[in-house]
């Protein structure tokens, strides 16, 4: 079954015998849907969103698993996020909601709301100013010249025109949202970020 990429036929069985009784009880899946959620719980500890194309790409009978996986009372926390270019899987047990939406927008290159929505989110939640390098970092991966262009893009669209641009007193670019901070405040919050 060429289910998910370079696994060999019956890649569970190993741990398996290694592992005993108890682990034997717990990890056997009761059809390939199981298998299927499993999957898509460990992409989501690493970090990553399962979109359906690409698991469609992998077997003819693919919307059937996707249908046992969905009936399975054991799978209830593998849910779904809609982009503009697929749908994709994720378990609510190992990433946020949030999370997977700046994920879904990061996989799918959709870099102004990405940063928008992390850099109101800071403010909201810590309250923090948002460091620009912040972005090349996992999960975002932007380059530079991708994090500056994307803040110009930000300046000009008006669902963006809270996004606002401070420096510290060493020169770091900082990325606030006016909704929740002054000018001044943010750029305080930035002063105090690199003097740590």
């Amino acid at each position: 079954m060429p289910l998910f990429g370079r696994r060999k036929p019956g890649f569970g069985q190993e741990y398996l015998e290694d592992a005993g009784e108890s682990a034997r009880e717990e990890a056997a899946p009761t059809c390939v849907g199981d298998i299927l959620a499993g999957f898509i719980r460990q992409n989501a500890n690493c970090g990553i969103l399962t979109g359906v194309h690409a698991l469609m790409a992998q077997d003819a009978e693919m919307p059937r698993y996707m249908r046992e996986m969905a009936q399975s009372a054991a799978n209830r926390d593998i849910v779904t996020i809609e982009g503009s270019r697929d749908v994709y899987y994720y378990s609510v047990n190992e990433m946020s909601d949030f999370f997977a939406m700046i994920t879904m927008l990061s996989m799918e290159k959709n870099y102004p709301r990405m940063m928008a929505e992390m850099i109101r989110y800071n403010c909201r939640t810590y309250p923090a100013s948002t460091p620009a390098h912040y972005f090349e970092q996992s999960p975002y991966r932007m380059t530079p010249e991708e994090v500056s262009e994307n803040t110009r893009i930000m300046e000009s669209l008006p669902e963006y025109a809270d996004i606002r641009q401070t420096r510290a007193s060493d020169g770091t670019a900082y990325l606030y949202s006016s909704d929740y901070f002054t000018e001044e405040y943010a750029q305080a919050l930035a002063d105090q970020i690199e003097e740590l």
